[in-house]
């Protein structure tokens, strides 16, 4: 399995009301790590949230590349971005 790095912050976002959202991206690799066509393919209905999901996306390009087993000239990948999940569920 392919991970993508991960970063944690000890954030709780249930306080501030935010452990219902959540936002899908979707984007592709290329073989030397580069993000293409990221989009939003399902809002949260939180559009500051949303665009915080976009750029954080876009501020992690270029990933790390693939490991050799995974690449190919294009790989599609879909996440969902959900703050719950940063406070362990």
């Amino acid at each position: 399995m392919y991970r993508l790095p991960q970063s944690d912050a000890g954030f709780d976002p249930r306080p501030l009301g935010l452990g219902d959202l959540e936002v899908t991206v979707r984007f592709g690799i290329q073989e030397n790590g580069e993000i293409t066509g990221l989009k939003i393919v399902k809002r949260s209905g939180d559009p500051s949230y949303d665009d915080s999901v976009f750029r954080a996306v876009s501020k992690a390009n270029p990933l790390p590349p693939p490991p050799e087993s995974y690449r190919k000239d294009f790989m599609d990948v879909e996440l969902t971005f959900r703050p719950k999940d940063l406070a362990g569920g």
